[in-house]
């Protein structure tokens, strides 16, 4: 049996976990970037050499695809079932300062809005890891992240099956799953065993984790509550009109949120493309529909306001990014 875990820190000596070296700063690791296709090969910048790039067209349904820098050229959507592609040669490849992307119809075609999210693989931050299954249970997968992650997200690259979910807000005993808008049901998938700030656990169901020589990639996103840092996972219930306000301690450039309690989509919102202004503009992780614009809350100076996603008493699930400082 063969593993490929690749964790290492993408920032190396200088950012040292648990205090001392220097702050990570959020423009340093996440950037949304925009732009609209000229259907020829370029380079979208994002500031730093980026590990996971999520694409997605706005003004048109296209799926949402992702690339990394872990499993070669190939891509994966997350409203699909599918197993990764080849989806065109290099659609999307990490540069020095950005990311290239080519003149494809569902990448850069002329005329299309498009965005894309870029994530750099950094302690306390972000993680990816490979690795090829072996049909055990209770396995423990490493990783690098140096606090226990707040969100999981698990892919099959080699079979057709759904991409489970772990998140810090429902626990080690229940999973999402990020292609659909399904509700958190109860699942053995991790093992009902916690992530450390080193490894996570998962078990053996089928096809979603951990089948003998299937391959698969987990993302990982920490849950860092820290004064200097700069992602969170947490959870929050709609109040009677609605509403809510979450805190993290500084204002939010990104959040992808999900409802616990029944079905929903993965809503994904972002400062970049207009956020708290009250035609704010809305993708969903699940679909490959186009932007919709609605009133969904706003950001603020300590977090984040939600607003016209559901009803009183909904519960959700979120991941927050700090805005550039």
């Amino acid at each position: 049996m063969g593993f490929r875990f690749n964790v290492r820190r993408s920032l190396g000596a200088g950012l040292i976990p648990g205090g001392g070296g220097a702050i990570l700063k959020p423009q340093d690791v996440f950037a949304t970037s925009l732009w609209t296709g000229n259907a020829t090969d370029r380079t979208i910048p994002t500031g730093f050499k980026p590990d996971l790039m999520w694409h997605k067209q706005r003004n048109n349904a296209g799926s949402n695809t992702l690339a990394d820098t872990q499993r070669g050229t190939n891509v994966l959507f997350t409203d699909t079932t599918g197993a990764e592609s080849n989806f065109g040669a290099n659609a999307m490849s990490s540069q020095d300062t950005g990311v290239g992307v080519i003149s494809s119809a569902a990448i850069n075609n002329s005329g299309n809005s498009n965005v894309l999210w870029a994530w750099k693989r950094a302690a306390k931050f972000f993680d990816i890891v490979t690795w090829t299954g072996d049909s055990t249970s209770a396995r423990k997968i490493p990783h690098g992240l140096g606090v226990p992650p707040g969100l999981i997200v698990i892919k099959s690259r080699t079979q057709a099956v759904e991409w489970p979910a772990y998140h810090i807000g429902t626990g080690n005993t229940m999973r999402f799953a990020l292609n659909t808008t399904a509700a958190a049901v109860a699942s053995g998938v991790f093992n009902s065993a916690a992530p450390t700030a080193t490894d996570f656990t998962i078990n053996n169901p089928g096809s979603l984790t951990n089948e003998a020589g299937n391959t698969y990639v987990a993302y990982l996103f920490a849950h860092d509550p820290s004064a200097d840092g700069i992602v969170q996972c947490g959870s929050f219930t709609l109040d009677a009109n609605g509403q809510a306000t979450v805190t993290a301690g500084w204002p939010t450039q990104y959040v992808l949120m999900k409802r616990t309690n029944s079905a929903d989509a993965w809503y994904i919102i972002d400062t970049a493309r207009g956020w708290g202004a009250g035609a704010d503009k809305g993708l969903v992780a699940n679909s490959a529909n186009a932007e919709f614009s609605a009133d969904l809350g706003s950001s603020t100076s300590t977090g984040f306001t939600v607003a016209n996603v559901g009803n009183g008493g909904d519960a959700y699930i979120y991941l927050a990014i700090r805005a550039p400082y």
